[in-house]
């Protein structure tokens, strides 16, 4: 999990990565080899010298302190001294975090390497930052009845996210929260509730396992939400490591791992201006080898591995999709829905494919199929909790519909995107933007 990978996967991994193989990544592979695209390497940096003695001596001293593996990347006449290497920036940023915790490197920070050095270091790393201290309770590794992700407990109020289609310009937007004074920034109070919550969490010595992995779970959606990445990501690897091996609970947390991935490396997508938008923490290849790899390792039947074996089919598309890679992500999401979209099950990862779907119909200038797609999303009438984290496709898809139907002087379309805009969120500045533009073409004398 997270560590520097071979350059090479089966065949039929890779045929998998394009929806042409049915079932779960575990069904027999073609023993033929091909090259993919490797992300980037990355490792913890700590301190740096010119003399090589002081170099190795800050190497047995961070050794001492548990810290494993640091090594020296030479740089002549500089001597880097480096902890670990990662394929997933998220997991060498949470790692920073817990040496900061630990006041053994204020200086840390992430970097990605030119190349892998040429004397590698040991892969297996020292334990990463504990949110919740549940590697001292055994127990929760026999839990029962936990099946993750659980009815959050939203103690942060994430700011609304959307998509804004506009003289076809595609980007996300957010609604900065206002203080009193007319700074823009997170709640106070909500800051104070969840730094609560999270010790809260931690001190529940006399919760049932289920109830501690249950509130765990919740504190991870919180910190999730308010932007906490490195912490949120060291929690689900916490609490994924309770669950027994191979179990539906351990292939549904490994799912929401990759997912936070996605989220994180995803960012703030501007289409028309990539170079404006914020590219978020981690590259989409590595999000995508990630995915692969636990779908490789995916096998199962019950309902918690299918589940998860449509989250993580569903990430690799998005990964194809966010790097406008969209012949590739179309592929994807068309197999997807020919082989689930009559499963019950699946309305969450359906309803996203569908959104997805309609996007890049639209980017290329389909507007039969994007409006078919984005109809049929919004017909399948998906409830609030049937949204992955931070997302409300049906409101992005009845917001990009109106923009569709308005570009066509489609009226009729324009009043039932609206109709279905205020259904998802009667009071928000998308709907009053799309009444207002409404009105100005049905009436322009008033």
């Amino acid at each position: 999990m997270g560590s520097v990978r071979t350059e090479h996967i089966c065949f039929g991994l890779l045929m998998l990565s394009f929806g042409l193989l049915n079932g779960f990544a575990s069904a027999e592979l073609s023993s033929g080899e091909v090259e993919v695209s490797l992300p980037p390497v990355y490792s913890v940096h700590l301190e740096a010298f010119i003399d090589g003695e002081q170099a190795a001596q800050a190497v047995a001293t961070f050794t001492a302190a548990s810290l494993y593996p640091v090594w020296i990347d030479e740089d002549p006449p500089v001597h880097h001294v480096c902890f670990g290497l990662f394929s997933l920036r998220l997991e060498a940023e949470s790692h920073v975090l817990h040496m900061r915790e630990r006041g053994l490197s204020h200086s840390a920070e992430v970097i990605t390497l030119a190349e892998e050095p040429s004397v590698r270091p040991d892969l297996d790393v020292s334990p990463n930052l504990s949110v919740f201290g549940l590697a001292v309770l055994p127990e929760l590794s026999m839990v029962d009845g936990f099946t993750p992700p659980v009815s959050e407990v939203r103690v942060i109020d994430r700011t609304p996210t959307y998509i804004e289609v506009s003289e076809g310009v595609v980007e996300y937007r957010e609604e900065p929260w206002i203080g009193p004074g007319g700074e823009e920034g997170r709640r106070p109070e909500r800051i104070d509730e969840l730094d609560s919550l999270l010790r809260t969490v931690c001190d529940e010595a006399s919760a049932s396992p289920r109830d501690r992995l249950n509130d765990c779970w919740n504190a991870v959606q919180a910190l999730r939400a308010d932007g906490r990445y490195p912490e949120a990501y060291a929690g689900v690897v916490e609490i994924e490591g309770c669950m027994p091996i191979g179990s539906g609970a351990a292939a549904l947390c490994a799912a929401e791992r990759v997912r936070l991935l996605l989220e994180v490396a995803r960012g703030k997508i501007v289409w028309a201006a990539p170079e404006s938008g914020f590219s978020g923490i981690g590259t989409m290849i590595e999000v995508r080898n990630e995915a692969l790899e636990m779908l490789s390792h995916l096998s199962g039947s019950s309902d918690e591995h299918i589940k998860a074996d449509a989250m993580l089919q569903l990430t690799v598309m998005e990964t194809y999709f966010f790097d406008r890679e969209f012949e590739e992500a179309r592929l994807l999401g068309e197999e997807f829905l020919s082989q689930n979209s009559e499963s019950a099950a699946l309305r969450r990862e359906i309803g996203v494919v569908l959104l997805r779907l309609g996007q890049i119909a639209f980017v290329h200038g389909d507007n039969s199929s994007a409006q078919q797609r984005f109809l049929s999303l919004l017909t399948l009438d998906l409830a609030p909790e049937e949204n992955f984290e931070g997302m409300d496709v049906s409101f992005q898809a009845a917001g990009q519909l109106f923009d569709l139907a308005r570009s066509q002087g489609d009226i009729n379309l324009m009043e039932l995107s609206i109709w279905y805009m205020e259904d998802a969120r009667a009071v928000h500045p998308l709907v009053r933007r799309a009444r207002q533009q409404f009105t100005q073409i049905t009436h322009p004398d008033s």
